[in-house]
């Protein structure tokens, strides 16, 4: 056990609850407003402000936000689309392409072909007219457009394996002694 010993506390000491006066109103203040009220309907009418301020400004800013993820979609689309054009291009730019809308326009190529230099203005080379017998190897022939289906790979293959200079294989030269 312990070597403290539990005592009785002592009890409070004052008036019985008899003497004790009673609580009574203050004459002439029966029913006027509580003193606090105005202010706390000020707080909640702010507070309640507040809220619906943040819900508009929340509102605004999502709407805001659907218009910007819209317009990065389009952006999206639209560089895409660049991409797909310029690729176009590069591919009707090569040298084979257009040598071949020229051909298909009537031009033909010149041998002796005439240059401007354009520091000073003056034209470098003699300028001859061309008739278009000049260089015939150099002429593009336009393709002619295409009536019938084109065969399939399946269609097309050999049954039979051909021999291909790259598939047999060559004897290799030997060194001369």
């Amino acid at each position: 056990m312990s070597a403290w010993e539990l005592t009785e506390s002592p009890s409070k000491e004052g008036p019985p609850l008899a003497s004790r006066p009673r609580l009574r109103s203050v004459a002439g203040r029966k029913g006027a407003p509580i003193r606090g009220l105005p202010f706390a309907v000020v707080v909640v009418v702010i507070l309640a402000a507040g809220m619906i301020g943040l819900l508009g400004l929340n509102i605004y800013i999502q709407d805001e936000q659907m218009d910007l993820n819209k317009a990065q979609r389009q952006a999206a689309a639209l560089a895409l689309e660049v991409s797909d054009k310029q690729a176009q291009v590069y591919a009707k730019s090569g040298p084979g392409q257009l040598a071949a809308a020229a051909g298909a326009l009537g031009m033909v190529p010149n041998p002796n072909p005439v240059f401007l230099d354009l520091r000073t203005g003056k034209v470098v080379g003699s300028p001859k007219p061309v008739t278009g017998d000049e260089m015939p190897a150099l002429r593009q022939v336009a393709a002619a457009p295409a009536t019938e289906a084109a065969p399939s790979p399946a269609a097309t293959a050999d049954p039979t394996p051909s021999a291909s200079p790259a598939a047999s294989p060559t004897p290799s030269a030997a060194p001369k002694a």
